[in-house]
């Protein structure tokens, strides 16, 4: 609800946010459905004790904790550490448990599912999508960072916006690493993909991610907000 309000709040102000904003906050959206998972786990096993329907308050407690460890949402933080029942309730997580579960969080972190309604958003672009909604940034931003502009849509009439799953993936390592780590050989639609997108991912970054998490930098919350590579391999490779 908070949330919800605070997005009102900023339309009526005249802030709006970009396709990486969006993309960014849709990201968010799912690592905050992993920490409503987690907290409902750590409930019914015990390790937390938490009689209430739907553990809101001890979902915010994991959120201040263990958010800047799996790159939730800055604002997302934010709220849960201004929540005064979560701070009366619950004690502050020691630091093994803060790896434990941030280690949990990103197990049960839903990357098809972020993949498939991203996929299912931005192909529903027609003449009703207004100039701020995800379909239409994404074209705008598709018009700015890729070579092939038309590789997102039909082959039949390139009229309609079609994208796929592994497409998604890359878009995201183009929007959080740079550019796109797809193999030299790896194609969409005939296309080699480094000849799709403009941009060549970060080395850097992407050498952050491949690290142990305890060795891993600080980056900025719309870099930390990015797909942890390694999960994302594993589901191209299936």
């Amino acid at each position: 609800q908070a949330r919800a309000v605070e997005r009102v709040g900023l339309r009526l102000s005249g802030v709006s946010s970009d396709f990486g904003g969006l993309a960014t906050r849709l990201v968010g959206e799912y690592k905050s459905l992993a920490i409503q998972m987690l907290a409902l786990e750590r409930v019914a096993s015990g390790l937390a004790n938490d009689t209430d329907e739907a553990p809101t308050h001890y979902e915010n407690r994991l959120t201040a904790d263990i958010g800047p460890c799996i790159g939730a949402n800055a604002d997302d933080i934010r709220r849960a550490r201004l929540d005064g029942h979560a701070a009366q309730r619950f004690p502050r997580l020691s630091e093994p448990d803060v790896a434990a579960c941030a280690c949990r969080c990103c197990e049960l972190f839903d990357v098809t599912a972020l993949l498939q309604a991203f996929v299912a958003e931005v192909n529903s672009f027609g003449p009703a999508s207004g100039q701020e909604s995800l379909p239409a940034l994404f074209l705008s931003w598709a018009s700015e960072h890729m070579v092939e502009k038309h590789a997102v849509f039909d082959d039949a009439t390139c009229s309609r916006v079609d994208i796929d799953v592994p497409f998604a993936l890359c878009v995201f390592e183009a929007l959080f690493f740079g550019g796109p780590c797809a193999t030299a050989t790896e194609r969409h639609r005939g296309l080699l993909i480094s000849e799709i997108f403009r941009g060549r991912p970060d080395a850097a970054l992407l050498e952050a991610v491949a690290a142990p998490r305890g060795q891993r930098k600080k980056r900025k919350s719309h870099e930390t907000a990015t797909i942890d590579r390694a999960a994302t391999k594993r589901r191209r490779q299936q």
